[in-house]
Formats: structure tokens, sequence, C-alpha cells
């Protein structure tokens, strides 16, 4: 086996959990999928492994995302289909969902008598691999029921994690977190050593670095402060700018420079997921309150927009009589300082 594909095995962080669990391998068979997810929960803290983050927050983030993909089904649904339906083989997901730590730690205990026996061709390294992972297992089992009252107490974000979630899904293959995407997006050398950062991007970035952080209490998982500054940030980059939902991307990148659409692409990703979000979220709270047998609230369907350009543009006609304001054009990109400027330390650039 080469040395990239050795090391892949032991590799152990959110985004590679999210895109293990949307493997249309395991999509309809949620025994099998369950099964997946703690074979790669079980990876964490593996000597010679890249474990990033808490193993807790992997917990909850599956957790989510078993959540999610049981609502997508619901939108539209009508009342079809039970919102405790989750597929075939979801006794143990079921379990999960309701108190995740109990079932974890017993099927972590159980991991170590699976895949006992080895082929003589067998690849050495992946007996090397299956060895550690069973005893890493034990482990964590270990550690979960040594200190499981205070980890089972734990506080779930759900805003934070189902935000960062879907996030994750976005972000390009050469990142392993949305928080080396931003830093790729903001790098560059002559970026890194010269750009001098707008109040508008300084602000994004800070709000995006609180919501993430379960430390900030005022502004962790605050989606409608993170919806504000980047809202924020994107209009000090085009004036005229206004999220919809399926909206051109494109067209609004192509008027910014290259340094500028890494950034904003990246910011509209951020409402991507907020919009997913909120459109997802109360679907979530009736599987979530099924599955642990509390009532479920109806959804009211939302409201069609009106897709009729005559119609639309008698709207917006209207509403500049109104405001006694000409119509802006959405071409207009707001004027920023040049990409360079030479001042008396160097040269500065504003993103």
């Amino acid at each position: 086996m080469r040395r990239s594909e050795r090391n892949e095995l032991y590799k152990c962080n959110t985004k590679g959990l999210i895109d293990l669990m949307n493997d249309p391998r395991y999509m309809n068979n949620k025994n099998n999928q369950f099964g997946a997810v703690l074979g790669y929960l079980a990876r964490h803290g593996m000597s010679n492994g890249n474990s990033k983050g808490e193993f807790l927050d992997l917990v909850y983030a599956a957790r989510n995302e078993f959540i999610a993909q049981a609502a997508k089904q619901h939108v539209g649904a009508k009342g079809e289909v039970a919102y405790d339906q989750l597929g075939p083989g979801d006794a143990k997901l079921k379990a999960f969902i309701r108190d995740p730590l109990p079932i974890l730690q017993r099927e972590m205990k159980g991991f170590s008598e699976r895949k006992e026996n080895f082929a003589a061709d067998e690849d050495p390294d992946i007996v090397d691999y299956y060895r550690r992972l069973k005893t890493n297992a034990d482990i964590l089992s270990i550690e979960l029921g040594s200190d499981f009252d205070q980890t089972r107490n734990r506080p779930e974000n759900t805003e934070l994690v189902d935000v960062m979630n879907r996030l994750n899904k976005k972000i390009p293959e050469n990142a392993t977190t949305p928080e080396e995407a931003l830093k790729k997006a903001n790098s560059g050398f002559f970026g890194t050593l010269f750009r001098r950062q707008s109040k508008e991007f300084t602000a994004f970035k800070t709000a995006f670095d609180q919501f993430r952080d379960p430390t900030k209490v005022l502004n962790s998982g605050n989606v409608g402060n993170l919806e504000e500054k980047t809202t924020a940030y994107l209009k000090h980059l085009n004036p005229a700018f206004e999220y919809k939902k399926g909206m051109d991307k494109e067209a609004f990148l192509a008027n910014l420079s290259k340094g500028q659409k890494a950034r904003a692409e990246f910011a509209l990703n951020v409402l991507d997921s907020i919009a997913e979000h909120k459109e997802m979220k109360p679907y979530m709270e009736n599987v979530d309150n099924a599955i642990k047998g509390k009532p479920v609230k109806e959804i009211a369907e939302p409201k069609a927009e009106v897709n009729d350009p005559k119609i639309q543009g008698q709207f917006q006609n209207q509403i500049a009589v109104e405001l006694g304001e000409a119509k802006e054009s959405n071409d207009i990109v707001k004027e920023e300082p040049a990409e360079e400027k030479v001042a008396e330390n160097g040269p500065e650039m504003s993103n």
C-alpha cells in the first residue's frame, strides 16, 4: 500500500465524517451507514493519525447529519412519511439519536470482536490498521465510561453543528476544515504580506470565528450575527448584493478581483449553509422529537416565489416610485482601494 493510501486510513475530521455519511454506498441502508460511522469514529486519536477536533464534536456532528438526512425526505412529503421512519436497519441509529453516548460506548466495546480473521495474503498495512483500530476503540470505550456523566451532560449547540456540517460539504477538496478553507481564500504571497483588510471582512471573519467557538457564549452558534456580518461583507463588495436561494453566483463573482472572488465564494457558501439550515430546522426538530416520542409540529408549506418577469418588474418599479429612487443596476460594484497601494511602509491591498 502506498504511503498516501496508508495515511488516508488514519485521517479523522468532521469533513471526512460528513463525506463518508453521504457516500451512496451507505445512504440507503442505515445499519451499514451506522457501522461505517462507528468505524470512522474509532479512528479518533489513533497513533500516527490525523485527528482534528474533539471526539464529542465528531459524535454530535454525526448525530446532526443523521437527523438532517432523515429530515430531507419530509420536505414536500405532506405527512406521507412518519418522522420516526429512518429506513431499513434503523434501530441502533434511533438509539444513537436519542442518547448517543451509551450506545457508542457499548458499540466501541464490541468493536474489537470484528475483523478477527485475516487472509494469508492480506495487505500487512490493512492488518496493522484493523489491529490498531480495535485497540483504539477499546480505549475510547473506557474513556467514555470513566467520564460518562460529564460527557453525557455536554450541551449540544444544534445551530452551530448544523451550519458547520453543511459548510463542510461545500469547502474545496484541498481543505480539511472550513477554517482552513477561509485561510486559503484569504492567503497568497502578496495578500499575506501586504493586504489591508477591510473592516467588513474583519467583522465577517470575527463573526465566523466566534460562531464556531463554543467558548464564545454571546455569538457561538449565533446564526443571526453570522448572517448579518456575512451579508455586510458581500454588500461591501457590491452594494446591489441581495442573497436569494438559487441566485446566479457566477454573475456576482465575475466582477470581482481574484482575491475578492475567493473570499466572496466562501462567504456565499456560508449564506447557503445558513439558508439550508433555516429551511430544514423545523423538519429536523420533528425528526428528533418523533424519535424521542415527543409531539411533532405541522409545518406550513412555503409560499411559491413569483417568477413572472413582468410581475416582478411591476413590483420593483412600484417600490422605486414609492421610495423616489431609481432602480440600481445589479452590475454596479463598489470601488475599493486598488489591489496594491503604495504607502510609506510598503504596498498595501484591501479585500
